[in-house]
């Protein structure tokens, strides 16, 4: 996991949610979540809507069409998914009977 070495996740008070990079070139970048979907478009993607919502002023304006920002947010995508599986399959209950009707 890379949860607490490339990023650290934030929740808002409703349902705003997002990232800090904690590492690489987008160190101290701040990202929001808006918008989360399967790609009609890109086969196994995710098309992602996001807000840089704080930037260090060591960076002057980050490009989010960058294809190496894109790299990093999609690791942490990935991450993110790999973990809500794990504790998706861990929590999930294996009851094979057919409910009777």
């Amino acid at each position: 996991m890379l949860r607490d070495e490339l990023y650290k996740p934030w929740f808002g008070e409703t349902e705003e949610w997002g990232v800090e990079i904690i590492d690489g070139e987008f160190t101290g970048v701040v990202v929001k979540f808006n918008n989360l979907n399967i790609s009609e478009s890109e086969k196994g993607g995710v098309d992602v809507d996001l807000d840089i919502i704080k930037q260090p002023e060591s960076i002057e304006k980050v490009d989010t069409e960058n294809p190496l920002f894109n790299h990093t947010i999609e690791l942490i995508i990935n991450d993110i998914l790999k973990e809500a599986i794990e504790i998706y399959e861990q929590t999930r209950t294996d009851d094979t009977e057919e409910s009777g009707s």
